[in-house]
């Protein structure tokens, strides 16, 4: 997957799930206590939320990585 295809699914707020080094991951969406949309990102059932993609891509991790490096190598479950 690239990082525009990632950020495509989140603009059409796409739940989907992958698997890396055997960990499940999920994004899925949501609203914050202001009423603003986030993307939620994580391991499954311990989810963090981002407000932007841009935030998404600086702060989300996989394992030890950052999401935007291990981006590439991830097929969709």
């Amino acid at each position: 997957m690239t990082i525009s295809e990632l950020r495509r699914m989140t603009e059409l707020k796409q739940e989907f799930e992958f698997s890396y080094d055997g960990v499940k991951y999920n994004f899925f969406y949501d609203k914050d206590d202001d009423g603003r949309n986030v993307i939620i990102f994580g391991e499954q059932y311990f989810g963090k939320k981002y407000r932007s993609f841009a935030q998404l891509l600086n702060e989300a991790s996989v394992g030890n990585r950052h999401l935007k490096d291990v981006i590439l190598s991830v097929e969709r479950n």
